[in-house]
């Protein structure tokens, strides 16, 4: 199986969206009740991710969206690190075939073309598939936070201080696809969807 890469633009964050939820929801559901799924749920709404100043890669296979990755400037200061890696998901049937780490690696290439050194992620603790899957990228455990909400959940801060060093994850066999204009969405606003989009 052979994936292809490709920036998102306005037009596939529907899509996006509804990935996002059903891949988030069955991946959490066995780690939290839910009561604390709801509460979690709320802070990890896909819309409040800041997607207006970030970038969005998507895989597919067989046009289907099979994973996607959204990075951009860190959120806040508490990360350490100027770049964020906001969210990395991929399709359990499609999940350990490379897709995350190329997914990586391709937002990790990014930053470092843009001179972004240091580039990390917030991860829920209780989510050790996703810290094992950091950590096997060179990921190091930088800090910790609590939940601002009181219900006892902990964020790791798994950070690469070289950008450059998990962009060797992008193997250069899939290279982006460009926007329709040429360009792919960088660090740089969503294109705007145009009436093509389905």
């Amino acid at each position: 199986m052979t994936p292809t890469f490709r920036h998102a633009d306005s037009c596939d964050m529907a899509n996006v969206s509804r990935f996002y939820e059903d891949v988030w929801h069955e991946t959490y559901l066995s780690l939290m009740d839910d009561r604390e799924l709801k509460s979690w749920r709320a802070r990890r709404d896909w819309r409040a991710l800041p997607a207006g100043n970030g970038s969005v890669v998507i895989a597919e296979h067989e046009g289907r969206l099979v994973g996607f990755g959204a990075c951009g400037p860190a959120r806040d200061g508490e990360l350490g690190t100027f770049g964020e890696i906001y969210a990395v998901h991929v399709a359990r049937p499609f999940r350990s075939r490379g897709i995350g780490s190329a997914l990586m690696g391709r937002m990790a290439r990014e930053f470092a073309e843009r001179d972004v050194s240091g580039v990390g992620l917030w991860v829920f603790h209780r989510n050790v598939t996703a810290v094992v899957f950091a950590r096997s990228l060179g990921a190091i455990v930088a800090g910790s936070r609590g939940d601002t909400h009181g219900a006892g959940h902990t964020e790791l801060a798994l950070v690469w201080p070289k950008a450059g060093d998990l962009a060797l994850f992008d193997d250069g066999q899939h290279r982006l696809a460009q926007s329709g204009s040429g360009h792919g969405l960088g660090l740089m606003p969503f294109a705007p969807c145009i009436p093509a989009c389905k």
